[in-house]
């Protein structure tokens, strides 16, 4: 017991558990607690504790109850009133000694009144009462008292400081809020400690310095780009930063918008310039490759539209400057080279390890275009050994024609049904134009031909009608 004025500190142990035939080794202990008891001769329901005690209840590990024992009736009629030390009363007790210390009293010396409710009355089942207060906060109870106390006072904020510059330069303070400036120098910083929204009269920090400001994005959002030649569009996932300066100048006022592709910093309304930034080798799925090959293929053209979509509305639109310098006939061909692929197979029938390079398709870039060409062409030339049927008019053939190619452990099929527009007999061989192509069946599918043989004959016999 330790005496503190009228009351004293108790250690309540509970029996343990029965816990049937498990070992006593294995077995859960009993549950301990303290309890504070107080005593008084009036009705008065309320209590002074020193906050030394009041820290020492808030931040132990053990449960801690307050009990006031009042005889006002007489001693054989006590009134038991208890109280579990648990949020809002941590709250109190820790508010009460933060700003004892800021004050300068000594905790010992110092002391918070405690009151009790009427409905914390439990004559006749005291111990009973704490027994199912804790058995309702379960076994962690320690853990989730020590999380409590830890994060409890804090709404306002950590500390609290100033900042003083020998000469305020706006524009870089707004690219160092965007993470486009790595650090400002500063003559003073002076930074105070807080909590209970209570600063502590010696600072933490005061002197020069810099300071480094790690940007978090205002909101997630969409950034599409659009080619004013084609109207053709792709759009990105990313993220929106602005400066969150109150009151800033609107002369100050600006943006940064950031994806995986693109980084781009810029004034609402204004012709602005963006980086790309390409990984060559890193393996991406094809409607991924499709878009950066597409918004590197139209920024060649010198301009683009750029949209961004946050919350579900349209926050902006603007121009952006482009390099029209660089050749782009490369990223125009792959670009209609993943277009053609990409239609072979709705996304959601896709293998999903279905990923690629940049480099990869680009090394077989010749390659993909002929297949492109067999999938795509206005006209197809072929040579075989075909007769037209006597009963088919002139112009009303038609052929289905499989076509597949194996590229990087995939196979790309299709068939395709296309026009017969002549027919050439060339020695032993009949020369075959066609026109364009209608899309009977298409697929992407993870292995090579010789893996599905099988589909393959059975989706050509279905499109010949057998």
């Amino acid at each position: 017991m330790d005496d503190d004025q009228n009351g004293w500190d108790c250690l309540v142990e509970f029996p343990p558990i029965d816990a049937g035939d498990m070992p006593p080794d294995l077995a859960p202990p009993g549950l301990s607690l303290f309890i504070q008891v107080k005593s008084s001769k009036t009705a008065k329901r309320s209590v002074r504790i020193s906050l030394s005690n009041a820290l020492k209840y808030a931040r132990h590990a053990l449960p801690y109850f307050i009990v006031l024992v009042t005889t006002e009736r007489g001693p054989d009629t006590p009134t038991i009133y208890v109280k579990h030390v648990w949020p809002p009363l941590i709250e109190e007790m820790l508010k009460a000694v933060r700003k004892a210390h800021i004050d300068g009293r000594p905790l010992h010396k110092a002391g918070i009144t405690i009151r009790f409710e009427s409905s914390e009355r439990h004559d006749l089942d005291a111990m009973r009462h704490i027994a199912t207060v804790l058995d309702g906060l379960g076994p962690d109870y320690a853990t989730r008292k020590e999380a409590l106390v830890a994060a409890t006072g804090y709404d306002e904020g950590y500390a609290r400081g100033t900042i003083t510059f020998d000469e305020m330069d706006t524009p870089r303070f707004v690219d160092m809020m965007l993470g486009l400036e790595p650090a400002l120098d500063v003559k003073r910083i002076t930074l105070h400690a807080m909590r209970f929204g209570l600063l502590d009269p010696i600072p933490e920090l005061d002197g020069e310095g810099q300071i480094t400001i790690e940007p978090r994005p205002s909101s997630d959002c969409k950034v599409t780009f659009r080619d004013p030649v084609s109207g053709k569009e792709v759009t990105f996932d990313g993220e929106l930063f602005a400066p969150g300066i109150p009151n800033l100048p609107r002369e100050y006022w600006k943006l940064r918008v950031k994806t995986d592709l693109t980084d781009l910093a810029f004034v609402p309304g204004q012709l602005s310039s963006l980086t790309a930034t390409l990984d060559m080798d890193e393996a991406l799925p094809l409607d991924r490759l499709y878009r950066i090959v597409a918004f590197r293929s139209w920024s060649t053209g010198g301009r683009l539209e750029m949209q961004i979509w946050a919350r579900d509305r349209l926050l902006t639109t603007t121009d952006i400057a482009m390099n029209s310098d660089e050749d782009g006939s490369y990223w125009r061909r792959m670009e209609r080279v993943i277009e053609a692929l990409l239609a072979l197979s709705p996304a959601e029938k896709r293998p999903q390890s279905l990923r690629f390079s940049l480099r990869q398709l680009f090394e077989q870039l010749s390659m993909l275009e002929e297949f492109r060409e067999v999938l795509e062409g206005e006209t197809l030339s072929l040579d075989g050994d075909l007769t037209a049927p006597a009963e088919v008019p002139p112009g009303e053939m038609r052929l289905s024609l499989p076509c597949w190619l194996e590229f990087e452990g995939f196979l790309f099929f299709a068939i395709n049904s296309r026009p017969v527009r002549s027919m050439t007999p060339e020695g032993a061989k009949t020369k075959i134009i066609t026109g364009p192509p209608k899309r009977s069946i298409g697929a992407i599918l993870k292995g090579s031909q010789a893996d599905h043989q099988s589909y393959i004959d059975a989706e050509t016999r279905r499109a010949h009608g057998v």
